[in-house]
């Protein structure tokens, strides 16, 4: 019987093929198979790395009824597959572009440089994503955008070859790479689009901020976890000790001292750093009136002025002021002319 079963393999089917098999051979031999027989059979059907946890013989030669062994190894295929999904939930993205790393961020600062002003008839577009505030003693208003917060926690892999991280900001300087991919669990590639040196701050054991650099990081964007290798940095001159079960402890240039501890129901070690490179915010500026009713009229998303005065009374619009406006003055507002029109006008044509 040359059947083999490879990781990955429909299960059920598998015992079916090796159960049809050992009944067809009885029936060619014309013999019953004993139930040692089929354990056997199964037993060295199974990948090496599974038989020394599932062992055939127990004792004085006591051999694990079949039945058993086939549940031993259904078990074994269920925390396989339990632990690949795990791997890969930790490791790649939960689904596409939903949890965003970049944010826009707006407020309306007091001073704003004058080489970054714009002139007054620039208009700037607000998206859902934006918080804009006015400033009631300022009528330059100020949007400052700049990324958010990124994955503080970097995780101690033992199995990891290269150090890798998802996330820009950590590197320095990143050379591009094309046609290259790492394989996490379940054999998953994930591509490499980039390496380049890491510089990050860190607190030691005695609390002081210290600044470590990591050499020849890998930049995968797919990947959603911080992975510090082992044995990369034993090569970079990193000393690393495991006291005990749940701390390990790194030593970086022979003076600094980091600890590392394992997460809650995760059992890796983690530690936390910030990225050493700042980052200047960049400012796009506008210059308006906050209590034109026009301005705000466009920013409400052209509603009729009568219920512009009805929020402006009620204060349900936060900073909005419409104190200059006038009932007896015509408003013209070009864009909701346009959209309450039927049809274009006819040219003016001789016959």
């Amino acid at each position: 019987m040359t059947l083999k079963y490879e990781e990955g393999m429909d299960l059920t089917e598998f015992f079916f093929e090796m159960e049809s098999a050992m009944k067809l051979s009885a029936e060619a031999t014309n013999s019953v198979m004993s139930d040692e027989q089929k354990t056997l059979y199964l037993y060295h059907s199974l990948p090496d790395a599974w038989k020394p946890e599932l062992a055939v013989w127990k004792g004085s030669r006591k051999y694990i009824p079949y039945e058993d062994l086939k549940r031993h190894i259904e078990t074994k295929v269920h925390h396989e597959i339990a632990r690949n999904r795990y791997v890969l939930k930790q490791v790649t993205q939960e689904s596409n572009e939903t949890r965003q790393e970049k944010a826009l961020q707006a407020a309306a600062p007091k001073t704003t440089p004058t080489t970054l002003q714009a002139p007054p008839t620039m208009e700037a577009a607000l998206v859902s994503s934006m918080k804009c505030t006015f400033d009631s003693l300022n009528s330059d208003v100020s949007l400052a955008a700049h990324e958010a917060a990124h994955d503080p926690v970097w995780t101690i892999d033992s199995g990891c070859t290269r150090h890798v991280t998802a996330n820009p900001q950590w590197f320095e300087k990143r050379i591009p790479t094309a046609g290259k991919a790492i394989t996490v669990g379940g054999n998953h590639q994930i591509p490499i689009k980039g390496t380049g040196d890491v510089k990050m701050k860190i607190k030691d054991t005695k609390g002081k901020e210290q600044i470590i650099t990591l050499n020849n990081v890998l930049y995968a964007p797919g990947l959603s976890l911080n992975l510090l290798s082992v044995r990369q940095a034993a090569e970079d001159d990193f000393k690393i000790n495991f006291p005990n079960a749940k701390k390990c402890v790194l030593f970086f240039a022979h003076r600094t001292k980091i600890k590392a501890k394992t997460g809650e129901g995760t059992g890796l070690y983690q530690f936390q750093a910030s990225s050493a490179i700042e980052y200047p915010e960049a400012y796009v500026t506008i210059s308006g009136k906050p209590d034109n009713i026009l301005l705000w009229h466009k920013r409400m998303g052209h509603p009729n002025f009568r219920i512009m005065q009805d929020l402006n009374k009620a204060d349900t619009v936060t900073d909005m002021s419409l104190s200059n406006f006038d009932p007896n003055k015509n408003y013209f507002c070009s864009s909701c002319t346009y959209a309450k029109a039927h049809r274009n006008p006819f040219n003016k044509r001789t016959v």
